[in-house]
This record gives C-alpha cells, sequence and structure tokens, in this order.
C-alpha cells in the first residue's frame, strides 16, 4: 500500500477507484436489466388481461344457460296433479343461487297473458301485464323459442321463453334475475366491468376501484363496441384522458354486452414492478461497489474529512482549529494541511486585529457623537448682531471646539483650539466645554460676567485633562448687544479678523496671550472695539490657513475674507448661509480629508445694516 501511495497521486487513485466502481454498476445492471426486460411482455399482459374478462363471460354464460335449462325443466313439472310445495322448494334449490328473485308461467294467447304459477318475489296481474308491455313482450314473442332479455329493473334483467307442461300445453315463463359475473371476486385492483344491453342500458356493474369511469364515457364505448364488427376483442381507449384496455365479448347470442376496462397503468403494474425489482438490484449492486470503494480509499480520504471538519469549524468562527500534518513529504493531502494550518493561523490574527478595528471605530464613532454635542446646534439671532459657525474635524474626534451663551444684554462668544486632533484633544475640549458650561450658569445665578475669571476656570480645566501635557488656545468674547461693543480676551489663539467698510478695512483683533493649560498663571490680552452697522467678523482656528500637505500651498486671508464678504452679501448678512458655503470653499481648497492638516473651525458674525446701538454705553 505505501508503495502504491508514492507511485500514485491521491487525484489518480481516487479517480481509478470511483471510475471501476461505476463501470462495475453499470454494466451490471445493463446486463441483468436487459436480460429481464424484453418487449414481448406486452403480448403477454394482453391476453392475460383479456383472459379475466373471458372468465366473466363465461360466469354470465353459465349463469343464464342454468337459468334457461332449469326453467324449461320446471315448466314441465307443472300439471294437476303437481304438488306446489315441492315447486317452491325446487325453486328455493335451483334457482335462487342463480341470481333468480322471481319466476312467473303464464298461459294464454296474444296480450291476454295470466299467471298460472309464480315462485319468490310475486306480482298482481295488472303489475305483470304492465311489466309485459313495456318489454314488448306477448306470447307470440315468448313462442318463438328466441330468449328474450330485457331491462326492467335496475341491476336486474328479465329473461322470457315458451316451454310445455306436463300435458303437453304451451306455457311461458319470464324470471327476474341479478347476473353474476364471477370474475368480480378474483380479478386484481384496478378494474371495471359492465353488462350493457343493445340500447346502451348498464345492465350490471362491478368495479374494485373508488375511480369509476364516468357513466358518459362507457355509454359512448358501449356504443363503439356494438357498432363493430367483431363480437369480442381487446382494444385501447380513452376515458377522462387516461388510456384503459378495453375486453368485450358478446353474449346471450348478441343480446349483451359484457366490458371490461382496466387502466393501461395498472395492467402493466407488473411489468413496472420487474423494473422496479431491476433498479433495486442495480442499487444493490451500486451501494456494494461504494461499500467496498470507500473501504478502500478510507486512507486516502481520512485527511480529507479532517479537513473538511477543519473547515467548518473555522466557518463557524473557531479559529483555534488546526489539521495533523504527519505524512509522507510527496503526499498532496499533507501539502493540503499544511496550507490549511498556515491560512488558519492568518485569519485568527486577522480576526483579533479585525475585532480590534472595529471596537476602536465604534468607541470613535461614540466619541465623536458626544463631541458633536458640545457645538451649538443653530446660530444666534438678534437684531444688532447675528451669529452662527461650522466646522470639519480632520479625523474622527476634533480637537476645536466652539459656543455662545446670552445672559441678558451680553452675549459670551468663545473658540478654542486644543493641540492636535483625535480622541485625546476631544478629551480635552470635553473638558472644556464642562468647564464654559458651569461657569456661565454660575453668572447667570450671580448676575456678574468676567472673561478673566472665565479664562481660569477653563485653564483649570484644562490643566486638570492634560496634566499639562496638553495645551489649548482660547479666545473669549463678550458683546454688548445694546452698545455694540465687543471685549476681546486672547490666550494663544488665531486673532479674529473684523472686516468693514465692504471689506475695505481689515483689523486683526487682540494679541495671543499665554496658552491654556501648561501653568496655573496666566497672561492675558485684551482689547475692544466697537461694531457698526455692516461689519463681518471671523473667528477661525489655524487649520484654516495651514499649508496644504501635498504641495505646502497656503489659503490667502485676503482671498479669503474676500470670499467670505461676497458669500454674505449674496446670503443677505445671514452668516448661518455664509459659513456653510465659505467653509466648502476651503474645504474645496484642501481636497481630501487626508490632505488637511489640522481640524477646521469657523465661526462668521454680522452686523445687521439696520442695528441700532445706543451711543456712550460702554462694557463693564
Amino acid at each position: 500500500m505505501r508503495g502504491i501511495d508514492r507511485l500514485f497521486s491521491i487525484r489518480t487513485r481516487v479517480v481509478a477507484l470511483i471510475t471501476g466502481a461505476l463501470v462495475l454498476c453499470l454494466t451490471s445492471y445493463l446486463l441483468i436489466g436487459t436480460s429481464l426486460i424484453v418487449e414481448d411482455k406486452a403480448t403477454y399482459i394482453y391476453d392475460y388481461n383479456h383472459a379475466h374478462a373471458t372468465a366473466a363471460v363465461t360466469a354470465l354464460t353459465k349463469q343464464l344457460e342454468g337459468v334457461v335449462s332449469n326453467a324449461t325443466m320446471m315448466g314441465r313439472l307443472l300439471g294437476p296433479g303437481t304438488d306446489p310445495a315441492a315447486l317452491k322448494e325446487l325453486f328455493r334449490e335451483r334457482f335462487a343461487p342463480m341470481g333468480v328473485s322471481t319466476l312467473v308461467f303464464l298461459r294464454g294467447t296474444g296480450e291476454e297473458l295470466r299467471a298460472s304459477a309464480s315462485y319468490g318475489e310475486t306480482f298482481d296481474d295488472e303489475k305483470l301485464a304492465s311489466e309485459l308491455a313495456k318489454l314488448g313482450w306477448n306470447s307470440e314473442a315468448l313462442a318463438r323459442g328466441e330468449l328474450l332479455i330485457g331491462h326492467p329493473f335496475p341491476g336486474r334483467i328479465a329473461l322470457g321463453g315458451g316451454t310445455r307442461d306436463a300435458s303437453g300445453v304451451r306455457i311461458y315463463y319470464v324470471c327476474l334475475l341479478e347476473l353474476q359475473p364471477g370474475e368480480a371476486r378474483r380479478d386484481p385492483r384496478g378494474f371495471e366491468l359492465y353488462v350493457v344491453d343493445p340500447v346502451g342500458r348498464i345492465v350490471v356493474s362491478r368495479t374494485s376501484t373508488v375511480s369509476v369511469s364516468p357513466a358518459r364515457e362507457i355509454d359512448a364505448l358501449a356504443r363503439a363496441l356494438w357498432q363493430g364488427d367483431f363480437s369480442s376483442g381487446l382494444r385501447e381507449y380513452s376515458i377522462a384522458g387516461a388510456p384503459q384496455l378495453v375486453s368485450y365479448e358478446k353474449i346471450a347470442s348478441g343480446r349483451l354486452l359484457v366490458i371490461r376496462v382496466i387502466p393501461k397503468e395498472v395492467a402493466f403494474s407488473a411489468a413496472k414492478a420487474l423494473v422496479g425489482r431491476s433498479i433495486i438490484l442495480g442499487v444493490s449492486i451500486f451501494f456494494l461497489a461504494t461499500g467496498l470503494t470507500l473501504a478502500l480509499v478510507r486512507r486516502i480520504t481520512k485527511r480529507l474529512t479532517e479537513l473538511a471538519e477543519a473547515t467548518r469549524k473555522v466557518s463557524q468562527g473557531d479559529f483555534s482549529v488546526r489539521v495533523a500534518t504527519r505524512g509522507s513529504s510527496g503526499d498532496e493531502s499533507v501539502a493540503l494541511a499544511k496550507s490549511f494550518n498556515a491560512m488558519a493561523d492568518r485569519i485568527d490574527t486577522l480576526m483579533l486585529e479585525t475585532a480590534e478595528k472595529a471596537r476602536m471605530e465604534k468607541e470613535l464613532e461614540m466619541a465623536q457623537l458626544l463631541q458633536s454635542r458640545f457645538f451649538p446646534t443653530t446660530g444666534f439671532e438678534h437684531p444688532n448682531f447675528r451669529l452662527a459657525g461650522a466646522y470639519a474635524p480632520a479625523s474622527e474626534c476634533a480637537g476645536d471646539w466652539w459656543n455662545f451663551a446670552r445672559i441678558g444684554d451680553r452675549l459670551v462668544i468663545v473658540l478654542g483650539d486644543v493641540m492636535g486632533h483625535g480622541v485625546s484633544s476631544a478629551l480635552v475640549t470635553a473638558a472644556a466645554h464642562g468647564a464654559f458650561t458651569l461657569f456661565m450658569e454660575d453668572a447667570r445665578g450671580l448676575g456678574q460676567l468676567s472673561l478673566e475669571e472665565l479664562a481660569r476656570r477653563m485653564n483649570r480645566a484644562v490643566l486638570a485633562a492634560g496634566h499639562g501635557q496638553i495645551s489649548m488656545s482660547l479666545v473669549a468674547c463678550q458683546l454688548d448687544l445694546a452698545s455694540g461693543v465687543l471685549e476681546i480676551l486672547n490666550l494663544g489663539h488665531c486673532t479674529p479678523l473684523l472686516s468693514r467698510d465692504a471689506g475695505t478695512e481689515v483689523l486683526a483683533l487682540g494679541a495671543p496671550g499665554s496658552l491654556l493649560g501648561l501653568d496655573s498663571e496666566l497672561k492675558f490680552s485684551k482689547n475692544s472695539v466697537g461694531l457698526q452697522a455692516g461689519d463681518v467678523l471671523l473667528w477661525y482656528t489655524d487649520g484654516l490657513f495651514a499649508p496644504r500637505l501635498p504641495d505646502r500651498q497656503r489659503l490667502s486671508t485676503r482671498s479669503a475674507l474676500k470670499h467670505l464678504r461676497e458669500r454674505v452679501a449674496k446670503s443677505g448678512l445671514r452668516p448661518g448661509e455664509a459659513v456653510k458655503e465659505f467653509l466648502e470653499h476651503a474645504l474645496g481648497f484642501f481636497g481630501p480629508a487626508r490632505h488637511r492638516p489640522d481640524d477646521i473651525t469657523l465661526v462668521v458674525a454680522t452686523v445687521p445694516e439696520r442695528a441700532s446701538f445706543l451711543m456712550g454705553r460702554t462694557a463693564s
């Protein structure tokens, strides 16, 4: 076996064994099957089914002949000296077993026939005369010596004929009987047997199947057979769309027609059974060959089974499964097992990396969602002042932050930029946001507002969050909405810009001071300016004018303010629309997010043309 393993590859061995097994199975099936199933079976099937119809015809003919013979014999016993009780006993012994329910002997001529003796079911003279008239039987018809057959009652026929009594006088007999085709008890399942008179009425019907052919189909079949040239035979006929084998024969001198109908499928059931046995034999041989093949290739397919099981476990998420690699180095299954183990190792590593990446992305997504709530959801609208902002992070989480709050006629605007960007910067912005929110709540309660105190509060928060390792620039402004005086407190942030007189004058508001988060002591840079109608203010973070990564080009301050002025004029001094279009302009300059070196945050404010400030009032 080891020599074969070295000589032939696994593919060659499996193909050779399976091909040999299939050839053996097919050859055996063809040889045995063709020797059992032959075309001459059809002739045997037709003869066999016609023999059943012949058996029914024989039984019916014997019954009719026996009734006629016994009626003739019993008529000759009638006479003045006959014992009526003996004749009744004779009727019970001879006629009742042959299905005769009534036997009447008649005397008279023409239509004037009267019953002289009756046995079994009796009729009065008037009813008897009525039934004979329906059949068209009189003394002349009965005296011709021909056997008369009629069908006066459902399921029974009437037999009539003539004989002579014990004195030699002409008498006639009429009997009612139920036909007894004996093959109804012997024929296999699926047949239908009918006895039909010349006018197409069904005298007797027998069936061994629940599904009975429609009466109109049998009537059509009977008419076709009565009109045929043959008194017996076998033919194929379609009833209700199903092919049938029909055997027929005329009896009683052509006065009755026996029809036997059996579905062709039932008739050929024996042949089908033979085919079934052949198939079973072929299947048996196939399974025998398969068993032998499996026994021979078990050693070959064992490793393939292990690989299949290992693959199934991997598909279910078990990446720790490995396959044994023992065996000859020239065996393809060993090489396949080694490849599988290497693949499983790599998949295991990738799944761990993917899970970790998915976890981090989920956390970043949650952090981004939480940070987005630090920014105002709407702008600020006032007859003297309008404000709106927008931001675009360079990564999932931003280090930029801005907000505003109103206390009475005072509006506080803050914008900050934490060093760098990402999760650590976002955490510091969260601390700054919390400090700003708490300070504004305290200021509302006290009714006092100090930008210096706000800066100190936020410095302590940033210092605690970054432990002196992360700094934050901040510009805080306080606007008196009544007087238009704007106070600016700058702590290391980009100076806000004020555009006045349609852009002919640009003012930088506030020089930078010290950063938040590096020391507990702060150095402030503070100044103020009075706003005028038509003024446009811009707060921004350093990402707006930072150099673009691919080519180190910068966005020009002058061109940016010109574009902002155009957007403000187009929007009717509505900063909400202007800031969005201005941000799109900036993002278009930088291109994809990977080309932006930092987060970009913009806050735009406009002073409407109809703004009215109280002169002489200064900010406190």
